[in-house]
């Protein structure tokens, strides 16, 4: 969606491109690297359930997304918006961490 986003709205490339790669890459690679510390650090009996911390990241990650392309597109609000939606992806990034860091800490006391 992000590579045909310019295609149907031309003046909103950059928008698109947010699409691709906060929406897309940061997202898939935050959950893969979820699954590979927990299933190769012993802990894959977490990965069964739902990890709520990857719930809470991926919707900060994705409010963040949508601050910053409705930024594009209010532009009375584009600083307001883009600043939101950047400490979106900050507080994601700090819950992702935050969580996670503890079990890898975890595995090494099992090791």
């Amino acid at each position: 969606a992000g590579i045909l986003f310019p295609v149907i709205w031309p003046g909103l490339r950059v928008a698109g491109l947010h699409l691709l790669f906060v929406g897309g890459f940061a997202t898939v690679t935050i959950a893969v690297a979820t699954r590979v510390v927990l299933a190769h650090g012993g802990l894959r009996e977490r990965c069964d359930g739902r990890l709520l911390f990857l719930m809470a990241t991926v919707g900060l990650f994705l409010t963040g997304l949508l601050l910053r392309i409705g930024a594009d597109i209010w532009l009375p609000w584009r600083n307001p918006a883009i600043i939101a939606g950047g400490l979106c992806w900050i507080a994601g990034a700090a819950v992702w961490g935050g969580a996670l860091l503890p079990m890898v800490r975890q595995i090494d006391e099992l090791h």
